[in-house]
């Protein structure tokens, strides 16, 4: 109703937070209707905050706190609710030296979250980046651009006790070893 007057769908609160986020965050897959809602009526679902130091873009949000096995299902649910809202180079935005900690793929990886990188890359087929900028947080020895299937294949050495992120990590894997042979 708030919108049909014109209520600013991306405004910010105190905390910097939209309604978009804010519905992701309170009400989770309880809130899938609202959350299409939102983001048919123009929600920006990844930016920068660049303005609100330490809040992630909804997207984010959706990556981190929705990164347990008990939660996937919901992650994938929320997703896929906001998939009219993603452009299909999405996961090359801010793949550089200043802004890599809001590339989805950069932050898939740093969190651990396998599902989501599975279901943006394997299931929407989404473009992924060749190269990827890494820092110390996903090499442990290295900071600069890397070639993304070797960064995400040597993320199976620091989930080797997660027998499930490993097949995910191998699903997509596989997935772009075949892309790449067509």
């Amino acid at each position: 109703e708030l919108l049909k007057l014109g209520a600013d769908i991306n405004s910010k609160d105190s905390q910097c937070y939209t309604p978009l986020k804010e519905t992701i965050i309170q009400l989770k897959c309880n809130g899938l209707e609202y959350i299409k809602e939102l983001a048919n009526h123009g929600a920006k679902i990844h930016y920068l905050n660049k303005n609100c130091n330490f809040i992630r873009s909804p997207i984010l949000d959706v990556i981190i706190y929705f990164n347990d096995p008990t939660r996937d299902e919901c992650c994938i649910k929320i997703l896929d609710a906001l998939k009219s809202k993603l452009e299909p180079e999405e996961l090359l935005k801010y793949n550089n030296s200043t802004e890599y900690e809001n590339n989805i793929v950069y932050f898939c990886l740093s969190t651990g979250n396998f599902t989501a990188l599975k279901y943006l890359i394997v299931d929407l087929q989404m473009k992924y980046p060749e190269k990827i900028y890494v820092d110390k947080v996903l090499t442990y020895y290295f900071e600069g651009e890397s070639s993304f299937f070797e960064t995400l294949n040597n993320q199976k050495q620091y989930h080797r006790n997660s027998t499930k992120k490993i097949k995910e990590i191998e699903d997509i894997l596989s997935f772009m070893e075949s892309k790449n042979n067509k």
